[in-house]
């Protein structure tokens, strides 16, 4: 029987992550490693777990049934070693989205001392369905996710914000911020937080509602 959970995790986050480049990055190995072992799984199980093509890919029947089975085991086995002691009532568990860390410490700043504090990165698409079943008991997230809701309680913890870069020469020209989001097509969004495409999106229905180019 073959213990090593380590290429069930690069599977999951290959998945989470939709990729192999975000999933070594997640794991701070190379995309080769990742790929490699995710192969080795698929060989040592008989079956195939994703389906490739041009860069993209999808979960095979086999492969969401798979997923679906290692999450759980993975879950509780982070949860063994994250919770040696029997004081689990004092345990706070602090999960949040990737690039979101540092809200999380400063949440943690606020809370009194006499709390055990344990941390980790959540996903967009599962973060919420988690946090309901109880898989830990804060997640620091953005405001949209939370949106209608009744299963949990929200606050606001920070307002966040974003940089628009224009060329200096348009910036010149013309230097009413409005006017130049509506007309100069030379700008770039800064964002400490990269690869996670639902951001891209709140962007995109942000500017299409203010009628930015």
């Amino acid at each position: 029987m073959n213990y090593n959970l380590m290429p069930v995790k690069y599977f999951i986050d290959v998945v989470q992550t939709r990729g192999f480049i975000s999933a070594a990055k997640r794991n701070y190995v190379s995309e080769t490693a990742v790929s490699l072992a995710v192969n080795k799984l698929e060989k040592q199980l008989g079956d195939r777990l994703l389906n490739r093509s041009s860069g993209q890919f999808s979960l095979t029947p086999a492969g969401e049934e798979f997923y679906k089975r290692a999450t759980e085991i993975i879950d509780a086995c982070t949860e063994i070693w994250r919770h040696p002691n029997e004081h689990l009532d004092k345990l706070l568990r602090i999960h949040f989205l990737q690039g979101m860390g540092n809200y999380a410490a400063f949440f943690a700043s606020k809370l009194p001392e006499q709390y055990d504090l344990s941390f980790d990165e959540e996903v967009y698409d599962s973060g919420i369905s988690r946090l309901v079943m109880g898989n830990y008991d804060f997640l620091i997230g953005f405001e949209h996710m939370f949106a209608n809701n009744a299963k949990i309680t929200t606050f606001t913890l920070k307002v966040l914000d974003f940089d628009l870069l224009f060329n200096k020469k348009e910036f010149d020209k013309e230097s009413e911020l409005q006017e130049l989001s509506q007309h100069s097509k030379l700008y770039m969004q800064n964002w400490k937080s990269s690869g996670i495409s639902h951001i891209q999106t709140k962007m995109l229905e942000q500017y299409n509602r203010y009628g930015w180019g």
